[in-house]
């Protein structure tokens, strides 16, 4: 039953009206498709990952903590080593652990919305003193809503509602391309109503914009993974 759930992606969630409708059906009804290779992702996704394995004990980050895998092209491996390099530049000076080992999957299954979100949560952390952080970070960034309004931070509290209703938390969003901080902590148990109202407000806008027969040429065409029989472009 699950897996018949349509899915919601930070993407959909911030995009939804500017985004193609046939496409933004398909992404909603987790067609599957093939997609070109994501190389800002890809390297996020190692440091994040590297990063998560650094902090499974209270540990700061070390430079011997990250190291590229193989599969990296040469330019690939060069933004992970910068990334990798204002990771402990950024951090490396309070030790912090892993406290929400059960959002490490790429998915939460949101029964009574109805939707599967699906996507990175960031790593939620905590200090010896027992200090909450949700720790976002990205490969060059270029959002400009404020902190705690952008989709990938609420996202993020939204996929692990036990942990994010714990109390208050340390929200930083970190660009590793950029090497740049920002920070602020919110009380998630107090706004876990207002969160969870936006996200069924975005889901709607879904919903309501998401369209398979109502293709629209532009310029998401060229990294469309539903391009092959789109009749806008016949």
């Amino acid at each position: 039953m699950e897996d018949e759930l349509p899915r919601v992606t930070v993407r959909m969630l911030a995009r939804a009206e500017r985004t193609c409708p046939r496409r933004l059906a398909l992404d909603h009804a987790d067609q599957r498709a093939n997609y070109g290779a994501n190389r800002g992702y890809r390297i996020r996704s190692q440091i994040e990952a590297d990063a998560r394995l650094a902090h499974t004990g209270l540990t700061a980050p070390r430079a011997e903590h990250f190291r590229p895998t193989d599969d990296l092209l040469e330019e690939e491996r060069r933004v992970y080593e910068l990334a990798a390099l204002w990771y402990v530049a950024l951090f490396g000076a309070e030790p912090v652990v892993v406290a929400d080992v059960d959002t490490n999957e790429m998915e939460t299954v949101a029964v009574r919305t109805g939707v599967r979100l699906v996507g990175g949560a960031g790593l939620a952390l905590e200090s010896a003193t027992g200090e909450r952080e949700l720790r976002i970070v990205s490969i060059g960034d270029r959002s400009t809503e404020e902190l705690l309004d952008a989709p990938s931070v609420r996202f993020a509290l939204l996929r692990r509602p036990a942990w994010t209703r714990l109390g208050v938390v340390r929200v930083v969003r970190a660009d590793l391309l950029g090497g740049w901080a920002v920070e602020e902590e919110v009380d998630g148990a107090r706004c876990w109503d207002e969160w969870v109202a936006w996200l069924h407000e975005r889901i709607g806008a879904i919903r309501s914009a998401a369209d398979k027969g109502a293709p629209r040429a532009g310029w998401e065409c060229a990294r469309c993974p539903y391009i092959a029989g789109c009749r806008a472009l016949r």
